[in-house]
């Protein structure tokens, strides 16, 4: 039987990576738009498959095409955790309307990420692989790294 491991890497001063975190949060903050938007015009929200749906195709405006600029399992990772920040978000308005006193207050949206910031990238197995006891990514990022995990 196959065991599954996992290893936390580090990797410190990667303009790559950095450049890549810096456009998984402009997605981020794109699919956040839409979804805030529909929450405040009290319209349903749209579901991941139509969110992934409308971001994989590419915009006449080149800033806009984040979901692009990413490996796509990535990008859709991306959109699932704005999905789950918002899942969260409604759980919480579901528990405070029937337990208030276990908040400071009410429950706000997901916000925005800082202009300047990150957020984070996933990569599966299928984007990854592991040779000889290096981690090599996908290879729009051209990076190996060791790692003690077998291959």
């Amino acid at each position: 039987m196959k065991t599954m491991r996992t290893e936390q890497i580090f990797i410190h001063d990667n303009g790559v990576i950095s450049r890549m975190c810096h456009v998984s949060k402009n997605l981020y903050n794109q699919v956040n738009y839409i979804l805030r938007n529909q929450f405040f015009n009290k319209e349903k929200l749209s579901s991941y498959k139509d969110l992934a749906k409308q971001f994989s195709k590419p915009s006449g405006i080149e800033e806009n095409n984040n979901f692009q600029k990413l490996p796509a399992q990535t990008a859709q990772w991306t959109i699932k955790k704005v999905k789950e920040s918002w899942n969260s978000f409604f759980r919480a308005l579901k528990t405070y309307k029937k337990h208030p006193e276990l908040f400071d207050g009410i429950p706000k949206p997901p916000k925005y990420k800082n202009k300047d910031g990150e957020f984070i990238l996933i990569f599966t197995n299928q984007q990854c692989s592991i040779d000889n006891g290096i981690l090599k990514f996908p290879k729009i990022m051209d990076l190996e790294v060791k790692t003690r995990l077998d291959d």
